[in-house]
C-alpha cells in the first residue's frame, strides 16, 4: 500500500529536510521508503542524502512523477 507523508512549511529553516530524512529512515526499517525532494531549486535533501549512507531512496520531484 502506498502512503505519502508530506513535510511542508512556507518558512525556511524549520527543519523540513531533517524531519523528512528521519521519517524516511524510520519507515525504511519497516519496508521500502522513498524520500522525494520537493525543493528542486535548492536540492538540499538530494545533496544531504548523497553524502550519507542511507537505507532509503532519494529522488527529485521530476523523477517521482
Amino acid at each position: 500500500m502506498l502512503k505519502i507523508i508530506g513535510v511542508i512549511s512556507f518558512k525556511d529553516g524549520v527543519s523540513k529536510t531533517t524531519t523528512a530524512l528521519h521519517v524516511a529512515a524510520h519507515l525504511s526499517e519497516r519496508g521500502k521508503a522513498v524520500a522525494v525532494n520537493g525543493d528542486d531549486r535548492n536540492r538540499s535533501l538530494t545533496n544531504w542524502a548523497s553524502s550519507e549512507a542511507r537505507s532509503f531512496e532519494v529522488m527529485s520531484m521530476m523523477e517521482a512523477f
